[in-house]
């Protein structure tokens, strides 16, 4: 049998733990399915969102430009091999893109806004980027399918 000053003790551990670990789960809380493949988006809010979907062998926006600022990409790769997305910040036509001779883009000729790594099928991820106004490429540069049509245009105003 417990004191009243061993229980005292305990409710004055167990009672901040118990709120530490709530607040921890509410904040790492994202609403991703954990057999979707998604990951948290990280920090900060994006005032524009845009649906990419990812497929053989094209890159999809939902939309082809949204205002300057934060923009969240919710990218799925909705093909049967693995895709990876590379934002690029160039004036450079989304089919002229200089490529190295491994049959890539050579990404060191332009500006990296951002990138999500190789998702494989189903996958999805977010891409939280901050966008000034300008013109932008959004490609798959796993080798030979930038070649193949994967690349969209993509204007922030």
């Amino acid at each position: 049998m417990l004191t009243p000053i061993v229980k005292q003790r305990v409710r004055s551990v167990v009672l901040p733990l118990t709120i530490v670990s709530g607040a921890l789960a509410i904040a790492c809380a994202d609403g991703a399915d954990p057999d979707s493949g998604a990951t948290p988006r990280g920090t900060g809010t994006a005032s524009n969102s845009v649906s990419v979907e990812m497929t053989e062998w094209a890159v999809k926006p939902s939309v082809s430009s949204v205002a300057a600022g934060a923009v969240q990409f919710v990218t799925r790769n909705a093909g049967t091999t693995p895709h990876d997305l590379v934002l690029l910040r160039t004036d450079v036509a989304a089919d002229r893109l200089e490529k190295t001779t491994a049959g890539q883009v050579d990404e060191a000729k332009y500006t990296v806004v951002g990138r999500l790594p190789q998702l494989n099928a189903g996958q999805s991820q977010t891409l939280l980027a901050t966008m000034p106004a300008d013109e932008y490429v959004l490609i798959c540069n796993v080798v030979g399918h930038y070649d193949l049509g994967m690349r969209a245009g993509f204007d922030v105003n």
